[in-house]
């Protein structure tokens, strides 16, 4: 490899690059690992700093020295004075105040808005409603779209009022585990003492799931009639062999849809 016989510093041919000076236009050779190559020296750079040029301010008129060439204004103040004029006077949608704003985001944007909070409290006014609760009547807030995706036909406050309304509505006939009453029957004089007796002979477990007492943590275990329809004073539905235990799950799938396995 060759050196450069003024810096030094070694060429390589593949790499550099062949420019002028912008001090002293001498044309020099620069690599691209070098910032931009406008300088042949860091004297030449240092003189170019010092020799200052005369402008005039683009928004006061009043004549600057600087190095640069690309510079515009004489201080900050003027600068922002005239980024300011280039912008527009717009109204907030949501408090009416008068504010600037930049001609590119006006484009941008079809809603004004002064400040984060007039833009959250404009979007509130326009996506929520205020509805009335089905069962207390009570005003609440809801979003629009809440009333288009609900598929009830009822709106609710909270999740307890739309228990405390169903709680009353499904009663009797309306409840959909209505049988004509059948459950209201005595199960006999006999149902606790056997009732005692199944849940010792079943060990407090599951014959249909086999979860065991401790499994089913506050709730107890349940005793299910496998037929209920039995008539008679009770001893018939009471036989041990007529009872079984089983956790609430299973009771419930059991009861609502006459559901039970082949293996009990």
């Amino acid at each position: 490899m060759n050196r450069d016989t003024e810096t030094g510093k070694f060429l390589n041919e593949d790499k550099k690059e062949k420019t002028n000076c912008k001090n002293c236009g001498k044309e020099f050779y620069y690599y691209e690992s070098d910032s931009k190559g406008n300088f042949c020296s860091q004297s030449c750079y240092g003189e170019y700093k010092d020799n200052k040029i005369t402008i005039n301010c683009e928004f006061c008129g009043e004549p600057f020295d600087t190095s640069r060439n690309n510079r515009k204004y004489c201080s900050n103040e003027c600068r922002f004075k005239h980024m300011k004029e280039k912008r527009n006077i717009v109204e907030c949608d949501e408090c009416g105040k008068e504010f600037h704003r930049k001609p590119h985001s006006e484009k941008r944007n079809f809603n004004n808005f002064c400040s984060r909070d007039c833009q959250m409290d404009y979007r509130e006014r326009k996506t929520n409603i205020e509805i009335e609760c089905d069962e207390c009547g009570e005003k609440f807030i809801r979003k629009k779209s809440y009333l288009t995706n609900n598929k009830n036909e009822h709106i609710f406050c909270s999740t307890g009022c739309r228990n405390k309304y169903y709680a009353y509505q499904m009663r009797g006939k309306n409840h959909p585990r209505w049988k004509g009453g059948i459950s209201y029957k005595k199960y006999g004089e006999y149902w606790l003492k056997q009732r005692r007796k199944v849940l010792k002979s079943d060990n407090h477990t599951c014959q249909i799931c086999n979860k065991e007492r401790e499994d089913m943590g506050k709730r107890e275990p349940q005793v299910h009639h496998i037929n209920a329809n039995l008539q008679d004073d009770g001893t018939k539905n009471n036989d041990l062999d007529n009872l079984m235990t089983l956790c609430r799950e299973c009771h419930n799938r059991t009861e609502y849809n006459n559901w039970l396995p082949e293996v009990v």
